[in-house]
């Protein structure tokens, strides 16, 4: 057998290399998942609802509302637990996007902590304070939100900040009606999402539901920059 030359065996080492090499960059463009594709700001709508006061084709109607505002993303969590609902939120999306928040349940008030508490039967809910800690993790610049539950003041108290549009149906000090019995749209709900759908803006919408729903009391704080509908 002739044996190889320093010059030889020299090349035989950098070819081996050089394979080496090569079915290493093969190896991880096989097994590593491909890079997200960019994407451009989001219209994200997110509903959080009690199967106790509310029901899925009510929930549909007002994400048809939100498609015809450009809403053309949405998370639906009926009877959730609130902060893994909150968790994928978080993981999804980006600065740029616009949240829009629509929570419906049961509500009560704590004095004793001064936070209003949106729940579902089960006991799985979240306070206004804590919910305030959550939503401030979003990178998102334009963040908005209705809830309907009794005694919900205390949500708009917690978020009169920026970038916020905070809404409640009622005050700490009383509870938030119905039409007819549950499961059933909430009764400031049902002037407010008409009104959307009648092109009005964030704050006319609301206005429009205080017309028909004052002896609840409902609350506002607007301190975002960004109108959410009929914009």
């Amino acid at each position: 057998m002739k044996k190889l030359g320093k010059k030889s065996l020299l090349g035989l080492l950098i070819i081996s290399i050089g394979i080496m090499s090569f079915s290493s960059v093969g190896y991880a463009g096989i097994f590593l998942p491909p890079p997200r594709p960019p994407r451009g700001p989001l219209k994200i709508g997110i509903f959080i609802w009690s199967s106790e006061v509310c029901t899925q084709s009510i929930i549909d109607g007002y994400e048809d509302i939100l498609r015809d505002e450009g809403y053309i993303t949405f998370f639906n969590f009926p009877d959730c637990h609130i902060y893994s609902a909150l968790d994928t939120i978080d993981a999804f999306e980006k600065e740029g996007d616009t949240l829009f928040f629509y929570f419906y349940g049961h509500g009560e008030y704590d004095e004793n902590t001064d936070n209003s508490r949106f729940y579902y039967k089960s006991g799985l809910g979240i306070s206004s304070y804590p919910l305030r800690t959550e939503l401030d993790q979003l990178e998102a610049h334009a963040k908005g939100f209705l809830i309907d539950s009794c005694y919900s003041g205390g949500f708009v108290d917690d978020f009169n900040d920026e970038p916020y549009l905070a809404m409640s149906s009622a005050d700490i000090y009383h509870k938030a009606k119905g039409i007819g019995e549950p499961p059933g749209p909430g009764k400031f709900s049902t002037w407010f999402w008409l009104a959307v759908s009648l092109g009005m803006p964030d704050i006319s919408a609301f206005n429009f539901a205080c017309q028909f729903t004052s002896s609840q009391h409902p609350q506002i704080s607007d301190m975002s920059d960004h109108t959410f509908f009929a914009s």
